[in-house]
């Protein structure tokens, strides 16, 4: 009998050390996350149902989880952040939305294309808003998956018309009467979010660029005028703090969602080129 228990019990012991091996990432992983985070220790593995490897740590004392495939690549970075960072336009939308409700806890999330985001739980639901606190969707807590209705975007770039969520149609036949949607195209946001770019026009009218995020929502209306057009204390700016750059003839003026101005410009210098956009006092908001 002692002898079974001792089976038994060396058996359990395989059996758990098994067990412990399995949270064990592959060495490229490992490799990849130590050179993200240099001499980082006490890492918590989580082997997922899809093959990739998550590991849960602190970074400085900030709570910090990274996604990765089984061949080291980075997945996704989500890491938490506090109130103060989080865009006055989210908190709105939750005081709004959620009134009275506590946020518990809110992160930034990157993805694999550098695009960002930022998840709010609140009340049992993760909140996922763009970089700007514009409300993106509620997230399926799937890291893997693509937000819900947002439009498949090709290895080109290209977005198919027929493609893009119905919201984005519905919103031009609204508020843009007689303009027929040309084209579309996967068109990152200067500060990194993702963004499709709809070029819309209508004979004997002016041509526009509309900006949405993937799931459809309006960002910002963006037309092509003069640089003449411009607010002086812009062009000043430019002359003082980028005297060395060459200044497009061309640049966009921006009409954003709350109706706010601004113009982004492209600069050139040695074949090396540089978007930055501006406020009508001549403020730099992006440059990239």
């Amino acid at each position: 009998m002692e002898k079974v228990f001792l089976v038994m019990g060396l058996v359990a012991t395989l059996v758990f050390a098994s067990c412990n091996e399995g949270k064990k990432a592959p060495q490229d992983v490992q490799n990849a996350i130590e050179k993200m985070y240099p001499g980082i220790s006490k890492v918590d593995w989580e082997n997922k149902e899809n093959a990739s490897w998550e590991a849960e740590f602190k970074n400085n004392g900030i709570e910090t989880s990274a996604l990765f495939s089984t061949d080291g690549k980075l997945l996704r970075l989500e890491e938490e952040i506090a109130y103060s960072l989080f865009p006055k336009l989210a908190k709105d939308y939750i005081t709004k939305n959620f009134p009275g409700a506590n946020v518990k806890e809110i992160s930034k999330i990157t993805d694999k294309n550098k695009n960002v985001t930022f998840q709010a739980e609140v009340k049992d639901k993760n909140l996922i808003f763009d970089t700007l606190g514009n409300f993106l969707q509620t997230n399926n807590n799937d890291e893997n998956s693509l937000p819900a209705n947002s439009a498949p975007v090709s290895e080109s770039g290209k977005v198919e018309i027929s493609e893009l969520p119905q919201s984005v149609h519905d919103f031009v036949a609204k508020n843009y009467v007689g303009y027929t949607i040309k084209e579309a195209n996967h068109d990152p946001m200067c500060t990194g979010e993702d963004a499709i770019d709809v070029a819309i026009s209508k004979a004997r009218s002016t041509t526009y660029s509309l900006i949405f995020t993937p799931q459809g929502k309006f960002i910002q209306q963006e037309e092509d005028v003069d640089i003449k057009t411009a607010p002086s204390k812009i062009t000043e700016v430019i002359k003082a703090n980028f005297a060395d750059y060459t200044i497009s003839h061309q640049i966009e003026k921006l009409t954003l969602v709350n109706k706010s101005i601004q113009y982004m410009v492209d600069l050139s210098k040695a074949g090396a080129e540089k978007e930055v956009i501006f406020d009508l006092n001549g403020n730099v908001i992006c440059e990239h």
